[in-house]
Protein backbone atom coordinates (compact mmCIF):
# COMPACT_ATOMS: atom_id res chain seq x y z
CA UNK A 1 0.00 0.00 0.00
CA UNK A 2 1.44 3.45 -0.90
CA UNK A 3 1.73 5.84 2.18
CA UNK A 4 2.36 9.78 1.94
CA UNK A 5 2.45 12.70 4.47
CA UNK A 6 -0.93 13.77 3.71
CA UNK A 7 -3.84 13.25 1.26
CA UNK A 8 -6.11 15.85 0.65
CA UNK A 9 -9.61 14.74 -0.44
CA UNK A 10 -11.07 16.99 -3.54
CA UNK A 11 -8.90 18.96 -5.83
CA UNK A 12 -10.93 21.93 -5.98
CA UNK A 13 -10.16 25.39 -5.10
CA UNK A 14 -9.65 24.79 -1.36
CA UNK A 15 -7.54 21.27 -1.91
CA UNK A 16 -6.01 23.13 -4.53
CA UNK A 17 -4.48 25.71 -2.53
CA UNK A 18 -3.89 23.22 0.36
CA UNK A 19 -1.69 21.14 -1.57
CA UNK A 20 0.23 23.99 -3.17
CA UNK A 21 0.85 25.56 0.38
CA UNK A 22 2.23 22.21 1.47
CA UNK A 23 4.25 22.04 -1.26
CA UNK A 24 5.27 25.67 -0.36
CA UNK A 25 6.47 24.31 3.12
CA UNK A 26 8.16 21.26 1.62
CA UNK A 27 5.09 18.64 2.71
CA UNK A 28 4.30 15.55 0.21
CA UNK A 29 0.94 15.91 -0.28
CA UNK A 30 -1.22 13.82 -3.24
CA UNK A 31 -4.60 15.43 -3.82
CA UNK A 32 -7.59 12.59 -4.64
CA UNK A 33 -10.15 13.85 -7.00
CA UNK A 34 -13.23 12.16 -7.94
CA UNK A 35 -13.84 13.81 -11.10
CA UNK A 36 -12.25 13.38 -14.46
CA UNK A 37 -10.02 16.68 -13.43
CA UNK A 38 -9.75 19.07 -10.99
CA UNK A 39 -12.41 21.51 -9.88
CA UNK A 40 -14.67 19.01 -11.88
CA UNK A 41 -17.39 20.24 -9.77
CA UNK A 42 -17.43 23.58 -11.71
CA UNK A 43 -17.88 21.55 -15.01
CA UNK A 44 -21.32 20.60 -13.89
CA UNK A 45 -22.50 24.11 -12.68
CA UNK A 46 -24.76 26.58 -14.72
CA UNK A 47 -23.30 27.30 -18.60
CA UNK A 48 -23.20 31.44 -17.83
CA UNK A 49 -21.95 31.07 -14.56
CA UNK A 50 -19.33 34.21 -13.46
CA UNK A 51 -17.53 34.91 -10.86
CA UNK A 52 -19.48 36.74 -8.26
CA UNK A 53 -15.65 38.00 -6.69
CA UNK A 54 -13.81 40.01 -9.30
CA UNK A 55 -10.91 38.00 -10.73
CA UNK A 56 -8.33 39.74 -8.58
CA UNK A 57 -9.54 38.96 -5.71
CA UNK A 58 -10.25 35.44 -7.01
CA UNK A 59 -6.93 33.65 -7.61
CA UNK A 60 -5.23 30.94 -5.23
CA UNK A 61 -2.11 31.68 -2.94
CA UNK A 62 0.91 31.86 -5.52
CA UNK A 63 -0.71 32.78 -8.41
CA UNK A 64 -3.19 35.03 -10.17
CA UNK A 65 -6.10 34.30 -12.19
CA UNK A 66 -5.08 35.67 -16.18
CA UNK A 67 -5.67 39.32 -16.82
CA UNK A 68 -7.68 37.57 -20.29
CA UNK A 69 -10.37 36.32 -18.18
CA UNK A 70 -12.10 39.91 -17.65
CA UNK A 71 -13.10 41.25 -14.41
CA UNK A 72 -15.34 38.72 -14.24
CA UNK A 73 -14.04 35.21 -14.66
CA UNK A 74 -16.32 32.60 -16.19
CA UNK A 75 -16.72 28.87 -15.58
CA UNK A 76 -14.54 27.77 -18.68
CA UNK A 77 -11.94 30.12 -17.63
CA UNK A 78 -11.96 29.17 -14.12
CA UNK A 79 -11.72 25.50 -15.00
CA UNK A 80 -8.94 26.12 -17.29
CA UNK A 81 -6.98 28.47 -14.33
CA UNK A 82 -7.60 25.54 -11.69
CA UNK A 83 -5.93 23.18 -14.36
CA UNK A 84 -2.79 25.25 -14.67
CA UNK A 85 -3.15 25.78 -11.14
CA UNK A 86 -2.73 22.47 -10.48
CA UNK A 87 -0.27 21.22 -13.18
CA UNK A 88 2.78 21.26 -10.57
CA UNK A 89 0.81 19.39 -8.14
CA UNK A 90 0.08 15.59 -7.09
CA UNK A 91 -3.32 15.27 -8.73
CA UNK A 92 -5.14 11.70 -9.10
CA UNK A 93 -8.50 12.34 -11.08
CA UNK A 94 -11.49 9.32 -11.25
CA UNK A 95 -10.41 8.70 -7.57
CA UNK A 96 -13.14 8.58 -5.06
CA UNK A 97 -12.71 8.01 -1.63
CA UNK A 98 -15.08 5.75 -0.45
CA UNK A 99 -14.39 5.16 3.49
CA UNK A 100 -10.97 7.11 5.85
CA UNK A 101 -10.14 5.07 9.17
CA UNK A 102 -7.68 5.25 11.44
CA UNK A 103 -5.22 2.18 11.41
CA UNK A 104 -1.98 2.56 13.81
CA UNK A 105 -0.11 5.75 13.59
CA UNK A 106 -2.00 6.85 9.84
CA UNK A 107 -5.08 7.13 8.11
CA UNK A 108 -6.04 4.46 5.05
CA UNK A 109 -8.42 5.86 2.72
CA UNK A 110 -10.40 3.33 0.74
CA UNK A 111 -10.72 4.55 -2.84
CA UNK A 112 -12.40 2.28 -6.00
CA UNK A 113 -10.04 -0.10 -6.07
CA UNK A 114 -7.32 0.50 -4.29
CA UNK A 115 -5.74 1.68 -1.09
CA UNK A 116 -3.26 4.57 0.13
CA UNK A 117 -2.41 5.27 3.85
CA UNK A 118 -1.61 8.69 4.77
CA UNK A 119 -0.32 10.46 7.78
CA UNK A 120 -2.95 12.96 7.78
CA UNK A 121 -6.25 13.54 5.88
CA UNK A 122 -7.36 16.81 4.58
CA UNK A 123 -11.24 16.77 3.46
CA UNK A 124 -11.64 19.54 0.75
CA UNK A 125 -14.87 17.90 -1.26
CA UNK A 126 -17.19 20.65 -0.70
CA UNK A 127 -20.81 21.33 0.61
CA UNK A 128 -22.15 21.06 -3.25
CA UNK A 129 -21.50 17.18 -3.26
CA UNK A 130 -25.28 15.57 -3.01
CA UNK A 131 -28.16 17.50 -3.76
CA UNK A 132 -31.24 17.95 -1.54
CA UNK A 133 -34.78 18.84 -2.48
CA UNK A 134 -36.72 19.42 1.19
CA UNK A 135 -40.13 17.64 1.04
CA UNK A 136 -42.41 20.75 1.27
CA UNK A 137 -45.90 20.53 2.04
CA UNK A 138 -47.94 19.76 -1.36
CA UNK A 139 -44.79 18.99 -3.80
CA UNK A 140 -46.43 15.39 -4.02
CA UNK A 141 -49.27 17.15 -5.77
CA UNK A 142 -47.13 20.04 -8.10
CA UNK A 143 -47.83 19.09 -11.69
CA UNK A 144 -45.01 20.86 -12.83
CA UNK A 145 -41.11 20.21 -13.57
CA UNK A 146 -39.01 20.91 -10.12
CA UNK A 147 -35.72 20.69 -10.38
CA UNK A 148 -32.93 21.04 -8.01
CA UNK A 149 -30.37 24.05 -8.70
CA UNK A 150 -27.37 21.65 -9.28
CA UNK A 151 -29.84 20.39 -12.67
CA UNK A 152 -30.10 23.96 -13.83
CA UNK A 153 -27.76 24.49 -17.17
CA UNK A 154 -29.44 27.32 -19.43
CA UNK A 155 -33.14 27.93 -19.70
CA UNK A 156 -33.53 25.83 -22.91
CA UNK A 157 -35.33 23.26 -20.60
CA UNK A 158 -37.49 25.63 -19.55
CA UNK A 159 -38.12 26.82 -23.21
CA UNK A 160 -38.99 23.69 -24.34
CA UNK A 161 -41.26 22.72 -21.59
CA UNK A 162 -43.28 26.14 -22.16
CA UNK A 163 -43.75 24.96 -26.12
CA UNK A 164 -45.27 21.63 -24.97
CA UNK A 165 -47.44 22.91 -22.72
CA UNK A 166 -51.44 22.57 -23.86
CA UNK A 167 -53.01 24.98 -26.21
CA UNK A 168 -55.06 25.75 -23.63
CA UNK A 169 -52.76 27.24 -21.47
CA UNK A 170 -50.89 29.04 -24.07
CA UNK A 171 -54.18 30.37 -25.52
CA UNK A 172 -54.43 31.74 -21.50
CA UNK A 173 -51.23 32.90 -21.57
CA UNK A 174 -51.81 34.75 -25.33
CA UNK A 175 -55.46 35.98 -23.56
CA UNK A 176 -53.64 37.39 -20.62
CA UNK A 177 -50.47 38.84 -22.88
CA UNK A 178 -53.07 40.98 -25.14
CA UNK A 179 -55.14 42.23 -22.17
CA UNK A 180 -52.53 43.97 -20.58
CA UNK A 181 -50.95 45.21 -23.60
CA UNK A 182 -54.58 46.72 -24.18
CA UNK A 183 -54.19 48.47 -20.69
CA UNK A 184 -50.88 49.55 -21.67
CA UNK A 185 -52.03 51.33 -24.79
CA UNK A 186 -55.04 53.05 -22.94
CA UNK A 187 -53.28 54.15 -20.18
CA UNK A 188 -50.52 56.14 -22.54
CA UNK A 189 -53.28 57.66 -24.04
CA UNK A 190 -55.06 59.23 -21.37
CA UNK A 191 -53.12 62.52 -20.20
CA UNK A 192 -52.30 62.61 -17.07
CA UNK A 193 -54.32 63.43 -14.63
CA UNK A 194 -53.25 66.94 -13.35
CA UNK A 195 -53.86 68.18 -16.94
CA UNK A 196 -57.31 66.87 -17.85
CA UNK A 197 -60.26 69.88 -17.37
Amino acid sequence: METRDVAIVGAGSAGLATAALLRRAGIDAVLLEAGPEPGAAWRERYDRLHLHTPRLLSGLPGRRIPRRYGRWVSRDDLIAYLRDYAEPLDVRTNARVRRIEREDDAWRLDLEGEQLSARAVIVATGYNGTPFIPDWPGRDHFAGELIHSSEYRNPARATRARKSRPTSSRAALRAHASRCARRRRSSAARPPASRRS
